[in-house]
């Protein structure tokens, strides 16, 4: 599933464990060595900004995986 919109399934993307979601093996858990992200676009609107590009990911191996992201941030 490439979308979790709950807290139970985001949970279970990050760090795993959850049967629901048998393919999840804790993203976050990876022991990623080295993390960049490079925004190809940022959208400002008032209280929000959102921010779409990749983030690159290399893990304790040297294998780099790169994946696309949206982020939105709102100020407090």
């Amino acid at each position: 599933q490439t979308f979790r919109t709950t807290r139970e399934g985001a949970l279970s993307y990050f760090v795993g464990g959850n049967p629901k979601y048998p393919n999840d093996g804790g993203f976050a858990l990876k022991g990623w060595r080295d993390v960049t992200a490079a925004n190809a676009a940022v959208y400002l609107n008032g209280p929000t900004g959102t921010t779409t590009g990749h983030v690159t990911l290399t893990d304790r191996y040297g294998n780099v995986t790169v994946v696309d992201k949206t982020w939105t941030f709102l100020k407090d």
